[in-house]
């Protein structure tokens, strides 16, 4: 079972318990969720369903709109890009502050990318994500670079993988076809920010951008 799912579970097994009791319990799951994930997003989620703030996380409904599908399997793939560039960045890279943000977001996006097969899976959809053509072609021409000019296009590409794919998580937390997984975007959106505002400061002293 997914953490996720994992505190939607406790959260309605102790939905009759004081919210001192479920404030309790929210604190002992995200000292684990730290220990285990190192993923802010999963903390707030753990507070969210047990203290009961925000109920269409913890609901039982998690079906699946064309909407929602849509989103997953656009979210999926750039997760595997964002994912794909950062490996080849972490190895790859001269610059050692690169080597260390590729390895923040490979770890990050490798747990999201699990998180969210897993949540889909358990709503009855089953996610194979492939890199597109054009992504392919995007990571192989990087590949092949090396020094400060790998450096500098890998931080673009990885600025713009993540931009792209904050654009999906707004759109879906605006207008996704089920309250769980509008909440579900909201939420990783605002955890992931961390990510997308440390590869945007490295791009800015290393290329100029802001």
């Amino acid at each position: 079972m997914s953490l996720p799912a994992t505190l939607i579970h406790y959260g309605r097994e102790n939905s009759g318990r004081t919210r001192l009791d479920r404030l309790r319990l929210a604190r002992t799951l995200i000292r684990l969720g730290k220990e285990f994930m190192k993923i802010k997003w999963i903390s707030r989620l753990a507070v969210a369903c047990l203290s009961g703030i925000a109920n269409p996380v913890c609901a039982s409904d998690i079906s699946i709109s064309s909407q929602d599908g849509r989103f997953i399997r656009n979210y999926s793939e750039i997760i595997l890009e964002v994912e794909s560039l950062a490996r080849l960045a972490q190895t790859q890279a001269q610059d050692a502050q690169l080597r260390q943000v590729a390895a923040q977001l490979a770890r990050d996006y490798s747990i999201v990318g699990h998180e969210l097969a897993a949540d889909a899976q358990a709503a009855g959809m089953s996610t194979t994500p492939q890199l597109s053509a054009k992504a392919t072609q995007t990571i192989n021409g990087l590949a092949i670079r090396s020094g400060v000019e790998f450096d500098d296009a890998a931080l673009r590409l990885l600025f713009d993988a993540q931009v792209y794919g904050a654009h999906e998580l707004e759109l879906e937390s605006r207008g996704g076809g089920n309250p769980s997984w509008r909440q579900w975007a909201a939420m990783l959106q605002a955890g992931l920010q961390a990510d997308l505002r440390n590869t945007q400061q490295l791009d800015a002293l290393f290329n100029g951008h802001t």
